[in-house]
């Protein structure tokens, strides 16, 4: 998770890949989802 200006917070993968803010938790786990079954094939 990074900080970002006026109390906003994003996730941010280790290779700096930004899925969305904190708002979007819904589509930031969908993606998280497609990516982890994306790396399993």
């Amino acid at each position: 998770m990074c900080a970002g200006a006026e109390g906003v917070y994003a996730y941010v993968t280790g290779h700096g890949r930004l899925l969305g803010t904190t708002d979007e938790v819904r589509h930031v786990a969908r993606l998280l989802m497609w990516m982890v079954a994306r790396r399993k094939r």
